[in-house]
């Protein structure tokens, strides 16, 4: 077991202040992008059924397992149904990633060099961001970890419990779920001496979660009538296959989200690095590390690109977390020792960057990937409370995502306060540039003289604007 070098248990312990720190300080938040649907519309339809059934309306029903909102609707039942309740279960996974990462970091870095490289993958901001929502990704970030240490260090308690919850989540954990099946291989093919009953073992604990998974979909077929592909029109346009050109300009898209957030100053010289100097760097290359990330890209990458569905930053974040810690573990080898914490102080100061990152309208963002989403929820509150002044109806006022819909969804709150999807015909329109959703054409629309603005605020960043149709003369 390798030695704590002097220092290194205070490094445990800010990064825990950072982690759990930033966790504590948003456990009030509301849900945010995709959270809306997957861990508050849908536990909610099972908290307020009585758990009647373990399956979804068609409406809500996108193919992904239910697992993940019968365990936050259950949660509910527990702690109660609010905000602090449903951040309080992600701790679990949080801790499991915070320990599992440690491991890994302590595995295969050299002790000489401590432990304040492993900052690059926690000061992360598409991380960070995910520690502070309640996030079906922190349960198969978690499921990964454990699976990865569970088939390198042959412990198959932990494997099982990571395979179970890769399946359980979200279907994108079959994929994960295909990267460890990937890597199984890989460590079976490099170490010969794995015992045949321990081979047979290792078939059994991955034979366990697919035949579970299997009685799960057979069940839901049964009382659907469909497997994964929902027939539901909210989801049809993400089931789709991609054109020859689409595919290719998936590559793109993935590679700068790959990059995006500040990880470009070390991500890009790094890989660039490590095939200019290959030969040199052979030896230091930490096989099990490189493995599973080749397997992950096996196994993520043809879904990706071929499939309609938009691919988020946090799609990628098995990626980011294993490519973090291979820069930490090659960190001596690309620059001098000297030099080293230099490029470690830089690239902490570009990660903590990242979150101020912010594209212009035109440029869609991946606003639940860094932590500049956070004033939005003030900002919200506040037009909020500017439209009631003007008693203004909610439901005249058009808008786009995550705006649209329900306010009670995103906040668990007993009122009702509907904006509907804009259509342009409405006599008040809300702008925000955290939604995507509207387009170049609708956006220079705002600048004609159809429109003015009536109540126009921003805070870091992060733009409010509701607009008002002028009447004709």
């Amino acid at each position: 077991m390798k030695s704590w070098r002097p220092g290194d248990r205070l490094i445990l312990i800010l990064s825990a202040i950072l982690i759990f720190g930033l966790f504590t300080w948003t456990l009030s938040s509301p849900f945010f992008w995709d959270t809306i649907s997957q861990s508050s519309k849908r536990p909610n339809y099972f908290y307020t059924n009585g758990f009647d059934s373990i399956f979804l309306p068609l409406d809500l029903d996108s193919g992904h397992p239910t697992i993940w909102n019968l365990y936050i609707a259950l949660g509910w039942k527990i702690f109660g149904k609010s905000l602090f309740g449903s951040h309080l279960l992600m701790l679990p996974f949080l801790v499991i990633i915070y320990l599992m990462i440690i491991k890994i970091y302590r595995e295969f870095c050299p002790v000489e060099q401590g432990m304040w490289p492993v900052f690059i993958v926690f000061l992360d901001p598409t991380f960070l961001a995910q520690c502070t929502l309640v996030s079906s990704d922190l349960a198969l970030l978690a499921g990964l970890l454990l699976g990865f240490w569970g088939v390198y260090k042959r412990e198959n308690g932990l494997l099982l419990i990571g395979l179970l919850l890769l399946l359980f989540t979200n279907l994108r954990g079959s994929l994960l779920f295909g990267s460890l099946v990937l890597f199984q291989g890989w460590v079976w093919m490099s170490q010969v001496e794995a015992k045949r009953s321990e081979r047979i073992i290792s078939l059994f604990v991955f034979g366990i979660p697919v035949i579970a998974f299997g009685v799960y979909l057979w069940q839901h077929y049964l009382y659907a009538g469909w497997l994964i592909i929902s027939p539901s029109e909210n989801w049809a346009g993400h089931r789709q296959l991609n054109s020859l050109m689409a595919v290719g300009r998936e590559f793109i898209v993935i590679g700068w989200k790959w990059l995006d957030f500040g990880r470009v100053f070390y991500m890009l010289p790094f890989g660039i690095l490590i095939l200019w100097y290959f030969k040199k760097f052979r030896k230091a290359i930490t096989a099990p590390l490189q493995a599973i990330t080749i397997s992950l890209l096996i196994a993520l990458m043809p879904a990706y690109v071929l499939m309609s569905n938009p691919v988020g930053h946090r799609y990628l974040l098995p990626l980011i977390i294993f490519s973090g810690i291979s820069f930490a573990k090659f960190l001596n080898y690309l620059v001098n020792a000297r030099y080293s914490r230099m490029v470690m102080i830089f690239v902490f100061a570009m990660l903590i960057g990242g979150n101020f990152w912010i594209y212009p309208d035109r440029i869609a963002q991946g606003w639940d990937a860094s932590l500049a989403y956070l004033p939005y929820f003030e900002l919200r509150e506040k037009m909020n409370s500017k439209i009631k002044d003007l008693d203004i109806d909610p439901g005249s006022i058009g808008t786009g995502f995550p705006l649209k819909g329900n306010l009670g969804d995103a906040g668990l709150v007993d009122y009702t306060w509907v904006m509907p999807e804009k259509d342009f015909k409405q006599q008040y329109l809300l702008y925000s540039n955290v939604s995507n959703d509207f387009t170049d054409d609708e956006l220079e629309a705002f600048e004609s003289e159809a429109w003015f603005k009536l109540i126009d605020m921003q805070k870091m960043g992060i733009r409010m604007t509701l607009y008002e149709r002028r009447k004709e003369e």
